[in-house]
């Protein structure tokens, strides 16, 4: 009896550790889904000078909660200029393509943020001075 016990004590152990290992995976899996994760969700190309405005959110809302959006513009060979990351409140559906809309001026680009919950947002990001 008494190695039958000493048996179930080890897999008990055994089983303790796996629990507490995939719970610490999730726990780092569903950080960086929330708070780092990025994903594109568009790019606006100025076809005259090549740059770029890279729209994309960061992680994903809590529940309903809101979003963050990182605004990044990049000259003509892909190097950043310039970024700027705001909140969006969406009533927490993922961010869109319409949530982001680019005019081209001469010495910069005008973005103009947008969410279901908020009023719109005016971003001026100027291009590099050559």
């Amino acid at each position: 009896m008494r190695k039958a016990g000493k048996v179930i004590l080890k897999a008990l152990i055994a089983l303790l550790l796996v629990s507490v290992l995939a719970i610490g995976m999730l726990a780092i899996y569903l950080t960086y889904a929330m708070n780092w994760k990025k994903t594109t969700i568009a790019e606006y190309t100025n076809d005259e000078n090549g740059y770029t405005v890279v729209f994309e959110q960061v992680g994903d809302a809590f529940l309903f909660g809101p979003h963050k959006a990182k605004v990044t513009l990049k000259d003509a060979r892909g190097r950043k200029v310039a970024s700027v990351t705001k909140t969006i409140y969406n009533d927490g559906a993922y961010l869109r393509q319409w949530n982001a809309d680019v005019v081209w001026e001469t010495d910069r680009a005008r973005i103009t943020i947008r969410g279901a919950e908020q009023e719109d947002e005016v971003i001026e990001l100027y291009y590099k001075r050559q």
